[in-house]
């Protein structure tokens, strides 16, 4: 039989998620369930893992932030 083993800092962020989830009002919890089933990543996620996956794209994001705040 396999045994999930898990480690106490993954434990805390569990049970933290778990509160989180049970604190919160019906329709964030809808709407945090439809997501997570569907896969769907956040923003600050997606544009990681672009930043890793397409350096060239990144980099081209990153000038242009830089001339539009005039660096």
């Amino acid at each position: 039989m396999n045994y999930l083993n898990i480690n106490i800092s993954e434990k805390r962020d569990i049970e933290t998620v778990l509160k989180n989830i049970q604190s919160s009002q019906s329709h964030e919890f809808t709407h945090f369930t439809i997501n997570f089933a569907r896969g769907n990543e956040a923003a600050w996620s997606r544009s990681l893992k672009g930043t890793y996956n397409y350096p060239i794209t990144w980099w081209v994001g990153v000038f242009q932030l830089q001339t539009q705040m005039g660096v």
